[in-house]
């Protein structure tokens, strides 16, 4: 928690600002009794000797595809449903991105994202002009 975040102690009780992601990622201030907030910021403090994991170890993004590759072939596993069906297929390039977002994940891109009832009927895909120089006549 950095000190931007801390507002203010009085009464024995810590003030400080949270995000809610719940509430769209807004920003809200509350205060807890100070032992509690204590209590609370301790349990990230990591024990002597132990360091914090953020951008590296299994699943780093870096090496999360060789890392999973060679935990499955010294497990002996096989890869996902999702994935041994994208590699089995043989025809990926040949799969529009509304098929492969049928597929993967199971969203339907054609359905209204308001009323759920409607469908998306695509018309006409329109070409991108070039843009325009400035001091050349439009």
């Amino acid at each position: 928690m950095s000190n931007d975040r801390l507002q203010r102690l009085e009464d024995d009780r810590v003030h400080f600002q949270y995000k809610d992601y719940s509430d769209a990622g807004q920003s809200k201030t509350t205060s807890l009794e100070a032992p509690e907030f204590i209590r609370r910021y301790l349990l990230h403090v990591l024990p002597p000797g132990f360091h914090r994991i953020r951008y590296c170890g299994l699943f780093a993004n870096r090496w999360r595809t060789a890392n999973l590759e060679r935990c499955r072939a010294l497990l002996g596993a096989q890869p996902p449903e999702a994935e041994r069906t994208a590699d089995d297929a043989g025809d990926q390039e040949s799969e529009s991105w509304e098929q492969r977002l049928r597929r993967l994940p199971g969203i339907d891109p054609t359905v209204c994202p308001v009323c759920k009832t409607g469908r998306l009927v695509h018309i006409e895909t329109l070409k991108r002009r070039p843009k325009a120089v400035s001091g050349a006549p439009p």
